[in-house]
């Protein structure tokens, strides 16, 4: 079977809804047999993400999958490990990498967006 990767987006909906949401771009790989297939698989990946929870006002919210933003194919050029990839131009990225990449200390397994990082 082929392997893919899906970048599916979710949002947060409390009882009492925002129109400002926050929202999860989650990356998925699994197999399947066709580009029909993985699509199929993909959405029902994200149904199965779904859950609801109880406020501590005590409304119910709940977690929405919203859709598939993309879909590829991991084929032969994509290594056992790589899970996503994008290409796109940059400006001598190599010169400028000291502005383009974060120091090591913002990486989110550093701050995990400001929870105690292990």
């Amino acid at each position: 079977m082929r392997r893919f990767s899906t970048k599916l987006l979710f949002q947060w909906v409390p009882s009492l809804p925002p129109k400002r949401r926050l929202c999860e771009e989650r990356l998925v790989t699994f197999r399947a047999r066709s580009s029909r297939d993985a699509l199929a698989r993909a959405k029902r990946l994200g149904k199965r993400g779904e859950f609801s929870y109880k406020e501590q006002g005590g409304g119910r919210g709940r977690f929405q999958f919203l859709g598939i933003l993309d879909l590829m194919e991991l084929g032969s050029e994509a290594g056992p490990h790589e899970v996503w990839w994008d290409i796109y131009e940059r400006l001598e990225p190599y010169r400028r990498r000291a502005k383009l990449l974060p120091s090591e200390k913002r990486l989110r397994i550093f701050t995990d967006n400001g929870r105690r990082a292990v």
